[in-house]
């Protein structure tokens, strides 16, 4: 008999729709009822809960929830809400199954990626969930060779830009999309630019040093390293409102 690719596991923050074989998440959530990366998350309620009433948060690469829901809870009460997107369909499908098991009415959850608004659409690789994997780190592609994405090895998903949400407001932004951070960064400029958000996101594959570059026509911010793969961006007037003492700034 086969066994199922998802399953739904209890957790401090409500239920979860969980792929069995990945990597870290479902092991962790089994063994202690929480994610895997509760130290992440307790740097990120300390900031977002400096933010308004009736903020807005954008999770880049949602995965299965464990930023979306989280956060989404936290702010719900608040009259705050979270647009999410992940490109990978059944871990799109877990989300969306897992933010009605949780009653949270303030996500809006998008199958797609994010870019930086010339590409419509890109590539995903086909991914088996029944083989034990980390499917967090599948990436996108914008390479157009056909024989490179055949539809039985590929799959092509649509790709939005921050920027054209035309959102009214924009608090946070939460980018872990394997590569694709510098694109995704230059279709938020004007959004940035706009609304000054906080920025936290994944370093380690594409570089502090290219991020930076990526928001130079930003200015006032400044450049923490948190970890081994995160950066925390801040408009500097908002300098005051957290405590970065432990966290190496990111001076190129």
């Amino acid at each position: 008999m086969k066994i199922d690719d998802f399953v739904v596991l209890d957790s401090i923050y409500g239920k979860f729709i969980v792929a069995r074989n990945c990597a870290f998440q479902a092991e962790a959530l089994v063994k202690t009822g929480r994610t895997h990366i509760e130290e992440e998350l307790a740097n990120i309620f300390a900031i977002i809960d400096t933010l308004p009433n009736d903020c807005i948060v954008v999770d880049g690469g949602a995965n299965i929830g464990f930023f979306t829901v989280p956060v989404a809870q936290r702010i719900k009460h608040r009259g705050g809400c979270v647009v999410s997107f992940e490109p990978q369909r059944q871990l799109f499908n877990a989300l969306s199954g897992s933010l009605a098991l949780n009653g949270l009415d303030n996500v809006f959850l998008h199958n797609m990626g994010l870019g930086d608004g010339r590409h419509s659409h890109a590539y995903l690789p086909a991914v088996n969930y029944s083989q034990p994997s980390d499917f967090g780190t599948v990436s996108l592609s914008v390479d157009d060779e056909v024989e490179e994405h055949h539809w039985m090895r590929t799959r092509s998903v649509n790709v939005d830009s921050i920027d054209s949400l035309t959102l009214p407001r924009l608090d946070f932004i939460k980018l872990d999309i394997e590569g694709f951070e510098i694109p995704a960064l230059a279709g938020a400029l004007k959004a940035i630019a706009k609304y000054r958000p906080y920025i936290w996101v994944e370093y380690f594959i594409t570089g502090a040093k290219e991020i930076k570059q990526a928001l130079s026509t930003i200015t006032d911010y400044s450049y923490y390293i948190v970890d081994y793969q995160n950066m925390l961006c801040i408009p500097n007037e908002r300098l005051d409102t957290i405590n970065m003492t432990n966290c190496p700034t990111f001076d190129d």
